[in-house]
C-alpha cells in the first residue's frame, strides 16, 4: 500500500498470465459468437414449428375453426374440359371464387389482387385457384384464358363452366348471387356478388373474404394452411 496518498497501488498482471489471456481471447470470442448463433437458430427453429393462425382482412372477412365447416363439394368441367371436384384437389389449399371473364367492374380488380397474391407465394406453394363462372352464357375456354393471362395468374387454376342449371347449385351452396343484368353498353352483363373462400387441404372452409382480397393477407393464410413443409434454413 502506498503511504500518505490514501490510494491503492495498481496491481500488475504477471507477464505469463497476460500472454495466456491474449492467446485465449480470440478463441473465447469465437466460442461466444458460435453459442449465440446456435441459440438464435434454436429459437428460430422452435418458432417456425409453431402453427400460424389464419387471419381475417377486415370486418368483411370471416375465419372459421379447423374441421368445423366442410366445403360443399361439386364437380364441373374446366376450361380444358377436365372434370374437377374439390375432393380431387385435396392436399392443396384451394382458393375458390366466382367471376365473369367479360366483367368490367369488380372482377378485374379481384383478379389483379389474386395475381399479385400468387406472385408473392413461395415457389411450389400447394395452392390452386378454382373459379366458378357466374356467366354461363358467355364464359368460354378462350375468354377465360385471355382473362387469366391479362391478370397475371401464374399458378394452377381451373375455371369451371357449365349451364345455369349446373352452376346455380354451387352459387347457392356458397351464398353467391348471380343474375343477368343487361345494360345499354353491355347486354350480357351479370350482376353478381363476390367472395373468395380458402379451403384447407382436408376440405374445410377456413377463411371467407367478402369483397376485398388483400394479397398479403391471402398469402399469409395460404402459408398458414399449407401442409407442413420440410425445414429449411431461414436464409434459403
Amino acid at each position: 500500500m502506498a503511504q500518505g496518498t490514501g490510494t491503492q497501488a495498481p496491481v500488475s498482471t504477471p507477464p505469463k498470465v497476460r500472454r495466456n489471456l491474449a492467446h485465449r481471447a480470440p478463441r473465447l470470442a469465437l466460442a461466444t459468437v458460435a453459442l449465440l448463433a446456435v441459440a438464435a437458430a434454436a429459437v428460430w427453429f422452435m418458432a417456425a414449428q409453431q402453427p400460424r393462425s389464419v387471419r381475417a382482412a377486415s370486418i368483411m372477412s370471416e375465419v372459421m375453426p379447423a374441421g368445423k365447416v366442410a366445403a360443399p363439394d361439386f364437380a364441373l368441367s374446366d376450361q380444358a374440359s377436365q372434370r374437377i371436384s374439390l375432393h380431387s384437389l385435396r392436399g392443396k389449399v384451394i382458393g375458390l371464387t366466382f367471376l365473369n371473364s367479360h366483367c368490367h367492374d369488380l372482377c378485374p380488380i379481384e383478379a389483379d389482387q389474386i395475381g399479385r397474391m400468387e406472385r408473392g407465394l413461395s415457389k411450389g406453394a400447394p395452392f390452386v385457384l378454382v373459379v366458378v363462372s357466374v356467366a354461363p352464357g358467355t364464359d368460354t375456354a378462350s375468354s377465360v384464358r385471355t382473362f387469366a393471362t391479362s391478370h397475371g395468374w401464374i399458378g394452377e387454376w381451373h375455371w369451371l363452366v357449365g349451364t345455369r342449371a349446373e352452376l346455380a347449385p354451387v352459387w347457392n351452396a356458397y351464398k353467391v348471387d348471380a343474375e343477368p343484368s343487361p345494360a345499354a353498353d353491355d347486354p350480357t352483363n351479370v350482376a353478381h356478388s363476390g367472395a373468395l373462400y380458402l379451403i384447407d387441404p382436408q376440405g374445410y372452409e377456413r377463411v371467407g373474404f367478402g369483397i376485398n382480397f388483400p394479397p398479403d393477407v391471402v398469402q399469409y393464410d395460404v402459408a398458414a394452411l399449407a401442409p407442413h413443409q420440410d425445414w429449411r434454413w431461414p436464409w434459403e
